[in-house]
């Protein structure tokens, strides 16, 4: 059964360490108010008032996801026109960015007291980062890259010591990719389950090496919150996409203990409650008369860790995820 109790790798509440190189206004704060995508749709309606953000509390739950990425566009627009207003919120973005990742190695007392459930052994994992990984769909945007570059060139001046990004190449589908590198030679279908998309791809692998990648039309998980309905959705997207394929993979939003069962917090936390989610997908490809010859289940920071051998993944989609080399539940 689930373990629901104790402690929770997400870094989506971390609160953001002081800095004397950050703007008034961002440490002490949690890092999904700013960079999650209600977090960014505050800071848009507030910062440039031209894009006529609604009141998000104002937007149908199931809907915010879709009607921000309307918003993100508009945003994205107005950075390639070089508007001063979206080119301001965009660096900040970026340093609050470098400042996830600053205060996650630094780790100072304030912050730790903050998550009280994090063990000393998860900031000791954080702090001896020196690969991550990044992506998310956020990273797709030319915000994203944008922010990315900030925290590439701001980076060396926060004293974090020799600390190196890795902007995937595909930062929607990177932790597909992580999935790949880990299956066996040949095809597989793989998804990735979010919480704005289900991310699909077909790719092919050869030395744990992705050689030819399709991506596949995602499907939309909005308003899918019991289990059986999850299970009907996955199910759907693995049979409609399949080709013959005998691996398969899935990376999803949620976190998982050592033995594979989920933890709260996520729409997805409902497949691995009563056994593992591995469990639970492998009885749906097969009830689907799917045949499993090789099948991964990873959280989806955890995929995205995998290309590179980085000691650390951070991905920006609807909220902020991550996983580290740690030994502990990811």
């Amino acid at each position: 059964m689930t373990d629901n109790s104790g402690f929770h790798p997400g870094i989506n509440r971390v609160t953001l360490a002081d800095h004397p190189l950050l703007p008034t206004g961002i440490a002490g704060t949690e890092v999904h108010t700013w960079l999650a995508i209600w977090g960014l749709a505050r800071r848009m309606k507030e910062e440039v008032p031209s894009l006529g953000i609604p009141d998000i509390q104002l937007i149908d739950a199931n809907d915010r996801a879709t009607v921000f990425v309307e918003y993100a566009d508009r945003f994205d627009n107005l950075l390639r026109q070089g508007n001063p207003e979206a080119q301001r919120l965009a660096d900040q973005l970026g340093l609050v960015f470098t400042s996830l990742i600053y205060t996650l190695k630094r780790s100072p007392a304030d912050v730790r007291e903050s998550r009280k459930d994090w063990p000393a052994a998860q900031w000791e994992a954080w702090s001896r980062v020196e690969r991550i990984n990044i992506g998310g769909g956020r990273f797709e945007t030319h915000l994203g890259k944008q922010m990315a570059q900030v925290a590439v060139d701001r980076l060396g001046e926060f004293d974090i010591g020799d600390v190196h990004l890795k902007l995937s190449d595909h930062p929607q589908h990177f932790p597909c990719l992580g999935i790949a590198s880990t299956l066996p030679d040949g095809s597989a279908l793989i998804m990735d389950a979010g919480h704005t998309l289900i991310k699909r791809v077909r790719v092919e692998v050869r030395d744990r090496e992705v050689t030819k990648l399709e991506i596949l039309p995602p499907l939309f998980p909005a308003g899918f919150s019991q289990k059986r309905s999850l299970q009907n959705e996955l199910a759907h997207g693995f049979r409609e996409a399949w080709q013959g394929e005998r691996s398969f993979g899935l990376s999803v939003s949620v976190h998982m203990n050592d033995q594979g069962y989920t933890l709260p917090g996520s729409l997805y936390s409902v497949l691995g409650q009563e056994k593992p989610v591995r469990e639970v997908l492998i009885q749906l490809l097969i009830e689907n008369g799917l045949p499993v010859e090789s099948l991964e289940v990873l959280h989806e920071g955890k995929a995205g860790r995998m290309p590179f051998q980085a000691d650390a993944a951070i991905l920006l989609g609807t909220s902020v995820g991550g996983s580290v080399v740690s030994g502990r539940s990811s």
